[in-house]
């Protein structure tokens, strides 16, 4: 199932159009999905609080797991300049707590990255902020999500609506009309996540002997939690589909004398350097 989670209907209703999504009967938030319930749009609510909730419903109600994703559609505060520019989130920022968290970038995009940061205040002023967006419902969704899926399971995409300048006031219906001008981005963004999660299923994505020794090597010198194990191992099935440069990273720890590591937290710290230097 892929589960989008917009925080007002003005940023949901092309994706339910589009999809041909129903309404159901559901009192706690507005929930729509396709007939088969392989599509499902949820419309959260403004804030941290509400998307969260949103999130844990929807996980508890739908039972997401490893074959579900999430993607957080909405609209965001940017640079003039960029307002009408689809974006990517390869990091997000936490405005009150301060905590950082990466999603999994595994789907090629020619959409732009962009730091997210999240706020419970409004952007008023977006000058000289380049490549930041501001909202108010992502870093909450990440967190929420965690508990249930993992980071390459979650997409972060937000449409620059306005600069944050109060005398601009934005209108809903202007909201509508942006994302309609990139309607068809958006869509080929949400096909490539279907196509990527069937070709991604455990049962279709095999470890060559090869990487399956490395695997086993890496996971035994990294000092490998099972959590930790989980996720070098999804590493291990994206670079088997896509021929990235895992292997040659791995390579350089070792060369380097990172691994084998000395503990399970040093080995976090290796893993998410691997991640990060994989999705570079």
């Amino acid at each position: 199932m892929i589960v989008i989670c917009c925080a007002m209907y003005c940023e949901a209703v092309m994706l339910i159009n589009y999809y041909n999504l129903k309404k159901i009967e559901y009192n706690a938030f507005q929930i729509y999905e396709d007939a088969d319930k392989s599509m499902l749009v949820v419309i959260s609510g403004v804030g941290k609080n509400a998307a969260s909730t949103a999130i844990g419903t929807i996980a508890g109600k739908y039972s997401i797991d490893k074959s579900d994703y999430i993607i957080n559609f909405g609209s965001a505060a940017g640079n003039k300049a960029w307002i009408g520019k689809l974006c990517i989130g390869n990091k997000l920022v936490d405005d009150e707590s301060g905590r950082t968290f990466y999603p999994d970038m595994l789907i090629a995009s020619e959409i732009e990255s962009v730091t997210i940061r999240t706020s419970d205040d409004i952007m008023t002023d977006m000058r000289d902020k380049q490549c930041v967006v501001y909202d108010m419902e992502a870093s909450a969704i990440y967190q929420a999500a965690n508990h249930f899926i993992g980071p390459h399971q979650m997409s972060f995409i937000k449409l620059v609506s306005d600069d944050g300048n109060s005398s601009h006031s934005i209108t809903r219906e202007d909201i509508e009309k942006l994302i309609l001008q990139k309607q068809d981005e958006i869509i080929e963004y949400i096909d490539m996540v279907v196509i990527n999660q069937n070709r991604m299923s455990e049962e279709e994505v095999l470890l060559s002997v090869e990487n399956e020794r490395l695997f086993e090597r890496v996971c035994e010198d990294m000092k490998c939690s099972k959590t930790m194990e989980r996720e070098l191992l999804q590493q291990f099935r994206y670079h088997e589909l896509s021929g990235n440069r895992l292997k040659d990273k791995i390579e350089e720890m070792y060369e380097e004398e990172k691994l084998p590591c000395i503990d399970k937290k040093r080995g976090k710290v290796y893993l998410d350097e691997l991640r990060r230097a994989v999705l570079q």
